[in-house]
């Protein structure tokens, strides 16, 4: 192994560690619990195939670093890589808030989706504009969240899902 893949481990390993700290911090202490402490991950992505193209959207839900649900699907037969990734990120929330999720760490490798959702930046696409909404009204069910911008190479699983999602629809179309 080299220094760099242990160094850039190390260094994922403390933003995970961060990650539950801050969230460990805003959870209400309950005298009297016996339940314990649940940390909930969304991981999100989406592609196209062509920009404009097929889009796949995925994402995965971790519970306490557990991997308890997942999917992946074809979004668009005709958008952007971008409609594509905010697909992902609504298919997971809508998936976590129907399982009761209430607190939940929110991470993608789409820098335009974090930022637009935590206001560094502004929205001038159209197609992308009621995607944001819902986004913001599905973020408006939790009670606490965090939004983080990770690497591409931290999220093969969701960026996986939506890849398998577009394989398998053009495999269906090949054969019709």
């Amino acid at each position: 192994m080299s220094r760099e893949y242990i160094t850039k481990g190390l260094k994922r390993i403390e933003e995970e560690k961060s990650d539950l700290l801050t969230l460990l911090d805003t959870i209400d202490e309950k005298e009297n619990t016996s339940e314990p402490t649940k940390i909930y991950k969304l991981m999100f992505d989406g592609g196209s195939r062509g920009n404009p193209g097929l889009c796949g959207a995925g994402y995965v839900i971790y519970k306490n670093g557990k991997e308890i649900t997942k999917s992946g699907k074809v979004v668009s037969e005709r958008n952007t890589n971008n409609y594509a990734e905010y697909m992902g990120l609504l298919l997971g929330l809508h998936d976590a808030i129907k399982s009761g999720i209430k607190e939940l760490i929110i991470e993608g490798d789409s820098k335009l989706v974090i930022n637009q959702l935590n206001g560094s930046y502004k929205c001038k696409s159209y197609n992308l504009m009621p995607l944001i909404e819902r986004a913001k009204e599905y973020l408006s069910k939790l009670s606490n969240y965090t939004l983080k911008h990770i690497p591409r190479d931290e999220n093969s699983v969701a960026d996986g899902l939506a890849n398998i999602a577009m394989n398998n629809y053009n495999k269906k179309k090949d054969k019709n």
